[in-house]
């Protein structure tokens, strides 16, 4: 197999090991048994399991891109973008094991900065190109500062995943979404947009 095949396998399989077990359980030797490859053969690929995590997590924050920028080029105006990027993120979450952000931030702090930077700039401009649209559209009010909201709705994303905040034996992670999503859109929506987003909430996520 060649190396950037190798590399795409080892990438595939930690990924489906660390989403579904969380990180710190999955050890190297767990690894290298599901991969069916030596532990000589994926240190030639990577580090140490820190190398592994950061370029994981690369992998995902591409594919996260790949998906949604699709949906900025094609969906029907704002409100639909929003909508279809949040049911991206949903069904994104529903692979992700709760162990694994927690397992993120306590020991592999280097990859959470990453994801951390990652929504400091692609996701911001996002959402700013967002609120810009739906403001030119009519479906968002006029008055908004965007790059305030969209720091905003970044910074209380965070808050979402915070099981301190929300620990969740007591709430899932799929309402919370939700719940965040409605928040957003009901505060920077005119009549207009309410009434389309309405229909939305209809659909369900």
């Amino acid at each position: 197999m060649p190396l950037d095949a190798q590399l795409r396998t080892i990438l595939e399989k930690s990924e489906e090991l660390f989403l579904r077990y969380g990180i710190r359980s999955v050890t190297m030797d767990d690894l290298a048994r599901h991969v069916g490859m030596s532990k000589k053969t994926i240190y030639q690929h990577v580090d140490n399991k820190d190398d592994l995590v950061m370029r994981m997590g690369m992998k995902l924050t591409l594919e996260e891109v790949q998906q949604i920028e699709p949906i900025i080029a094609e969906s029907e105006h704002a409100i639909d973008e929003m909508w279809r990027i949040a049911k991206v993120h949903v069904r994104n979450i529903r692979r992700v094991r709760p162990t694994v952000l927690f397992d993120l931030q306590k020991y592999h702090p280097k990859v959470w900065a990453a994801f951390h930077e990652h929504t400091r700039t692609t996701v911001v401009t996002w959402l700013r190109n967002n609120l810009e649209r739906g403001i030119r559209e009519g479906l968002y009010r006029n008055d908004l500062d965007v790059t305030i909201i969209a720091k905003m709705h970044v910074a209380m994303s965070w808050a979402v995943v915070d099981e301190t905040t929300f620990p969740l034996q007591e709430f899932a992670r799929e309402q919370l979404f939700l719940q965040f999503i409605c928040y957003h859109m009901n505060g920077v929506m005119s009549e207009r947009g309410r009434e389309i987003f309405n229909n939305y909430l209809k659909e369900g996520l």
